[in-house]
C-alpha cells in the first residue's frame, strides 16, 4: 500500500471509529492487515487480549515476526483506555511472562539492538499492574540486571511486604544510593517512624563524590585524545591538495566526548568554563569541594526535603503523609512541600501550609 493510500485509509477509519469484534484479531495476518488502523478502532479488551495472547504464542517462534511492532502497537491501543490498570490485572501474567523472558530470563534470542528497543513498551505495560507475590519475589531478586527491573520494584503502586523487606535488607546497598528517598518510602510503609538520617545522606554523598570524580578522570583523558586526534588530523582535512580518496574517512567518527554528570537536586560538582580561540567550546569543570561545602551547609534542609520526598512515595494513606510532612516542614524548603502537596493531592495539607 503506497503512502497516499495509506494515510486516506487512516482518515477513514479515523472518522468511522468503528467498535471492533471480538475476533478481529485471531493470526498475525489479521495483525498485518489492521495494525495501521486499530488505534482509530473503539476499545475492546477482548480485542487487546487477542493481540497480547497473539503476541505472546509467537514469542519464540523462528518465523519472521516482528515482535516490538506487536508490543507497541498493543500498548497504542491500549492507552485509547483510561482505565489502564483494570484491564491489564484481567490477565496480566501473560505480560509479566514476556517481561520476564526478555528482561529476567534473556532467553530469548535476539539482537541487544531489538532488545532495547522492545524494554521500554513492555516494562510501560507493567506500570500500575498488580503482580502476584511470587512476581514480586523474581523482581526483587534480579534488581541488579536492569534499571526496567528496579523502577518496577521502587515505583510499584501497591502496598507490599516482600519490598518493604527487600528495601530494609538492601537500604545500605550501593544502588540505593541513586534512589534513597524511594528505598526509605518501602521502609516507611512498614514503620511510620522511620527516617533517613544524616550519616546515611554523608555516606550517599561520599559515594556519589568517587563515582563523579571517577567518571570525570575517564571524560578528561577522553578529550585530551581527542583534542591531539583533532589537532593530528585537521590539517590533513584542510589541505586542498591531499588526495582525500585515500582517507578512509569512516575510520575516523571523530566527535568530542561528552560528560554526564551526576544529578542532584541540591547542587552540581561541574562547572562549564569557555574555552578556544573564539570563546564557543565550553568544557566542565569538577568542582567537588565547593559542592561539599554547599551541601554541609545545606545539611539539614536537604534532610528535610529528602525525608519529604519518602513520605510522598510511600503507599501510607493520605492523612498519615500529611501528618508526618508537618513535622519536617520548614519555611526554608516551603515550595518543596508545596510540591509535595500538589503531588499527593491533599488539600488538607496545602491548606496547613497557608
Amino acid at each position: 500500500m503506497d503512502y497516499k493510500t495509506l494515510e486516506i485509509r487512516r482518515a477513514i477509519h479515523e472518522i468511522e471509529n468503528n467498535y471492533p469484534p471480538d475476533d478481529f484479531i485471531s493470526s498475525y495476518k489479521d495483525f498485518l492487515r489492521h495494525r495501521d488502523f486499530l488505534h482509530f478502532y473503539q476499545f475492546n479488551p477482548k480485542v487487546f487480549w487477542s493481540l497480547i495472547e497473539l503476541t505472546s504464542r509467537l514469542w519464540r517462534s523462528e518465523k519472521r515476526i516482528n515482535r516490538y511492532s506487536l508490543i507497541a502497537v498493543s500498548k497504542r491501543y491500549l492507552n485509547k483506555y483510561p482505565d489502564k490498570a483494570n484491564v491489564l490485572n484481567q490477565n496480566s501474567n501473560i505480560i509479566f511472562r514476556l517481561f520476564q523472558s526478555l528482561i529476567i530470563d534473556e532467553d530469548i534470542k535476539l539482537s541487544e539492538s531489538i532488545i532495547n528497543k522492545l524494554k521500554y513498551p513492555l516494562n510501560s505495560l507493567l506500570i500500575n499492574v498488580k503482580l502476584r507475590d511470587n512476581e514480586i519475589e523474581l523482581l526483587c531478586n534480579n534488581t541488579h540486571k536492569s534499571p526496567q527491573i528496579l523502577n518496577r520494584v521502587l515505583r510499584y503502586p501497591h502496598p507490599n511486604k516482600i519490598i518493604s523487606e527487600w528495601a530494609r535488607q538492601n537500604y545500605k546497598s550501593e544502588f540505593a544510593v541513586d534512589r534513597r528517598a524511594e528505598m526509605a518510602s518501602w521502609i516507611l510503609d512498614e514503620d511510620p517512624e522511620f527516617s533517613i538520617d544524616i550519616e546515611t545522606l554523608r555516606s550517599d554523598f561520599a559515594i556519589l563524590n568517587h563515582r563523579e570524580e571517577k567518571n570525570f578522570n575517564k571524560y578528561a583523558e577522553e578529550f585530551d585524545f581527542y583534542q591531539l586526534i583533532e589537532k593530528e588530523f585537521n590539517p590533513i582535512f584542510e589541505d586542498p591538495e591531499r588526495d582525500l580518496l585515500d582517507i578512509n574517512l569512516t575510520r575516523y567518527n571523530i566527535k568530542p566526548p561528552q560528560f554526564k554528570e551526576t544529578k542532584r537536586f541540591y547542587g552540581s560538582a561541574i562547572n562549564y568554563k569557555y574555552i578556544g580561540e573564539e570563546g564557543m567550546e565550553f568544557k566542565p569543570e569538577l568542582k567537588l569541594e565547593e559542592l561539599k561545602e554547599k551541601f554541609e551547609a545545606n545539611i539539614d534542609n536537604i534532610l528535610k526535603v529528602s525525608i519529604a520526598w519518602s513520605i510522598a512515595y510511600s503507599r501510607l494513606p493520605i492523612n498519615e503523609k500529611t501528618e508526618l510532612l508537618k513535622k519536617y516542614y520548614s519555611e526554608d524548603v516551603h515550595f518543596t512541600f508545596l510540591r509535595i502537596g500538589k503531588r499527593i493531592k491533599s488539600v488538607a495539607f496545602l491548606e496547613w501550609l497557608i
